[in-house]
């Protein structure tokens, strides 16, 4: 503001896709890794944890958006409400498309201790859909794409 610059601020939420590093240690790059691999999807918690997804493709359109429409000094959450989902859920969607299961192997408290606290993180895109974008792939098909690519 004080150099007068136009900015926007695109707030992504969490990213997966066919680009995605196989060596990334996100719990969804994991379950999507073990699901190539026709391995078994190992959740270390009850899977409650609640966040927001988008697709690639998703995302670099709505950064594409928010640069060329988005109000001057405005951030916006670059999500899809049709793509937020429990850890759990998620888990069973990659393991349903990739014919596998998914096992709980619960932590002890020990070990509990070195793992994120974060049970919520989900971004609303109101802002975005305001701008005239839309999402193409919700959590379902943008799964698909990705482990049929991958």
């Amino acid at each position: 503001k004080q150099e007068n610059m136009d900015i926007v601020i695109p707030r992504l939420a969490r990213t997966y896709g066919p680009t995605m590093l196989m060596d990334d240690t996100k719990a969804i790059s994991q379950f999507i890794k073990n699901g190539i691999n026709k391995e078994n999807i190992v959740l270390k918690s009850e899977g409650n944890q609640h966040y927001s997804f988008i697709h690639v493709a998703d995302a670099v359109s709505g950064i594409l958006t928010v640069m060329l429409a988005g109000k001057k000094g405005e951030a916006y959450n670059i999500a899809d409400e049709e793509s937020d989902i429990k850890l759990k859920d998620l888990a069973t969607l990659i393991a349903k498309i990739s014919n596998t299961a998914v096992v709980f192997d619960l932590p002890d408290e020990i070990e509990k201790e070195g793992f994120s606290k974060a049970t919520k993180a989900r971004l609303s895109p109101n802002k975005l859909k305001e701008l005239g974008w839309k999402a193409q792939y919700n959590i379902n098909t943008g799964l698909e794409n990705t482990l049929n690519i991958l």
